[in-house]
């Protein structure tokens, strides 16, 4: 019952604050970082990766790297978009997982929250994100 309650106060008070967004689109639209999009063609995932400026912060270029670019920051530049996020789009072999990361202005590692998993690098305690498509 106070579940059903706070859901209704927050999808009345957070689609008046945000314009119209309800308590499951900010979840969707502003948290959510990745976003798949299987094409019917052909056994291809386009994969958007978003990091949030919270994350970002100050940095005045990212990179996604991973399996898929052979963790090379100048194959996965990403786009700062006027709103402050940095964003890029990668065709991903479906069928199969990718270890990623992010690099900030070529030296900060960041993770992703809403990885599919996560995996020990071998270096130190720190892990690598992974996207399954």
């Amino acid at each position: 019952m106070v579940h059903c309650i706070l859901m209704y106060f927050f999808t009345f008070v957070f689609s008046d604050m945000f314009g119209g967004y309800t308590f499951d689109n900010l979840n969707y639209s502003i948290i959510m970082s990745l976003q798949k999009k299987f094409l019917k063609s052909k056994p291809i995932c386009k994969v958007t990766f978003k990091l949030d400026s919270d994350i970002a912060l100050d940095a005045k270029k990212a990179a996604i790297v991973g399996d898929f670019n052979n963790w090379d920051p100048k194959k996965g530049k990403m786009d700062k978009m006027k709103s402050g996020p940095f964003k890029a789009t990668v065709d991903l072999e479906t069928g199969k997982s990718y270890q990623f990361r992010y690099v900030l202005d070529g030296k900060i590692w960041e993770n992703d929250e809403s990885a599919d998993d996560y995996v020990p690098t071998g270096v130190s305690l720190e892990e690598n994100c992974v996207v399954a498509v």
